[in-house]
């Protein structure tokens, strides 16, 4: 049971995401996630990015 008291402190630790990622435009204008650190000069789909434009979450398509 969880006792009361006037000296109670809540701990939140800010959610870090699992790897760093960012946001490509092609030349198409298409915008791509990928995992930082990609070349955006090259096929960004061999290299593993997902087209925003394909995913649910967009809202801009």
């Amino acid at each position: 049971m969880l006792q009361s008291t006037k000296n109670q402190t809540a701990v939140q630790t800010p959610h870090k995401p699992a790897r760093p990622m960012v946001v490509v435009t092609d030349e198409k204008g298409s915008r791509w996630l990928c995992d930082k650190g990609i070349d955006p000069k090259k096929d960004l789909s061999k290299q593993g990015c997902w087209n925003c434009g394909d995913l649910a979450f967009n809202r801009n398509d």
